[in-house]
């Protein structure tokens, strides 16, 4: 779970965060925060324990105050420095035993971590010829088994006398739970493609494509090693995959300032539109029955490049909001009036919902029970982007992780609760 727009230089929802700080500025007139030089950021290494302080998609006919989310009684663990030094794209995830993941974009190349039973981490690095730039790292687990798959292209200015370009493409290594070394590298789809989604079920695999970074989407389903490439018409910005109880995928993405949410029938999609407006960067969960649970940012910004509606404001709808069809037909409600990057878990025993957002450089993790009200709680007040949620099935354990810009301390950091 960016503004907006496919290109070979698309990172992660990182870019949302600070374009849309950019372009809310515009009609605002507030000076956006500075940020560090990316080249006065130190090369990732495995960093100790570090404590930080605490820190309807129908509008409504007219703006009217949004009340606060009531705080969450909890106590969540401070934020722990995993990864020192830069990265972007954050991904993560907690494997069937519980074990915790990590893969990001860092300096030097893709980087994998993972954390032992002792709760230390350790880490490798994927080193890539001069010529070569990988990016888009994604994880995905089945029983013992932990995927990591990226994209790698070539670069320019190192391409002479290249040999077909054949080792570039959308790549991706497995690893036997917990001490197995990495496979070498398999292949999925063409040399032009570049990943966008990545999820394992059982023996299949499953993946969004983009060719060259900024042209058409496809879905990719591989089964005994042999893939079948499919066509995912009128994509215009985010996508998002999962795979049903069912064993087909299921993928929401923008398309024009709405969502659509396609289920793949075994030879094509059905596709359904999802009610709202300005819909843009939808997240996709499913529930035990296979109903959509979607988070998507309303904004206008996407529409005229500046953030404002035609009276020169700020449009009064805009922010985070959640959509389900788990009752029988498509109903919403807003999270927060907040622009950023939201990553979200569903509970599928209870229904309840556990959810992180980075607006601005603050995380606010969400939670909703079912049937309940939005409750939320600040957990970092500045320099967090990328953050991602994850949820041990066995255990209830919530993991954050999110990417700090910190000018001492920058890093992958964690939080922890239960």
């Amino acid at each position: 779970m960016s503004i907006p727009v496919a290109s070979s230089t698309k990172r992660s929802f990182a870019a949302v965060l600070v374009m849309a700080a950019i372009l809310l500025a515009a009609c605002t007139s507030a000076a956006a925060p500075s940020q560090s030089p990316v080249g006065r950021i130190p090369a990732p290494t495995i960093g100790s324990d570090v404590s930080s302080p605490a820190p309807s998609a129908t509008p409504a006919p007219s703006a009217k105050p949004f009340p606060s989310p009531t705080p969450v009684p909890a106590v969540w663990s401070k934020p722990r420095l995993i990864v020192a030094g830069g990265c972007m794209s954050l991904r993560g995830g907690i494997d069937a035993a519980g074990g915790e993941h990590l893969v990001a974009d860092c300096f030097g190349g893709l980087l994998y971590a993972s954390a032992k039973a002792d709760g230390k981490w350790t880490s490798h690095n994927f080193p890539v010829a001069e010529d070569r730039l990988d990016q888009d790292p994604m994880l995905g687990f089945e029983g013992n088994v932990a995927f990591f798959a990226w994209s790698r292209l070539a670069v320019e200015e190192g391409g002479c006398g290249d040999d077909g370009l054949k080792d570039i493409g959308v790549f991706y290594r497995t690893r036997t739970l917990p001490s197995g070394a990495w496979s070498e590298p398999s292949q999925i789809g063409r040399a032009d493609d570049q990943l966008r989604g990545f999820r394992v079920d059982g023996s299949t695999l499953h993946a969004i494509v983009q060719m060259n970074g900024d042209g058409p989407y496809a879905y990719i389903v591989v089964k005994g090693g042999a893939g079948s490439r499919f066509a995912l018409p009128n994509v215009t910005g985010g996508v998002s995959l999962r795979v049903g109880s069912d064993g087909r995928a299921r993928i929401a993405y923008e398309s024009n300032a709405s969502i659509e949410l396609a289920t793949f029938t075994g030879s094509g999609f059905s596709v359904e539109t999802v009610p709202g407006k300005a819909m843009h960067d939808p997240v996709l969960v499913l529930d035990a029955n296979d109903n959509a649970h979607v988070m998507y940012l309303r904004t206008s910004i996407y529409e005229n490049g500046m953030g404002c509606i035609d009276n020169g404001e700020l449009d009064p709808n805009r922010g985070l909001f959640y959509t389900t069809n788990a009752g029988g037909s498509w109903k919403s409600d807003r999270m927060t009036r907040n622009l950023g990057a939201a990553s979200f878990e569903l509970d599928r025993a209870t229904g309840q919902i556990h959810a992180v957002i980075t607006s601005d450089g603050t995380l606010t993790y969400f939670t909703k029970a079912s049937g309940g009200t939005w409750q939320s709680r600040k957990l970092v007040g500045k320099d967090a982007m990328d953050a991602v949620i994850a949820r041990d099935a066995t255990s209830g354990r919530i993991v954050i992780l999110y990417d700090s810009m910190s000018e001492t301390k920058p890093g992958i950091y964690r939080i922890a609760k239960g």
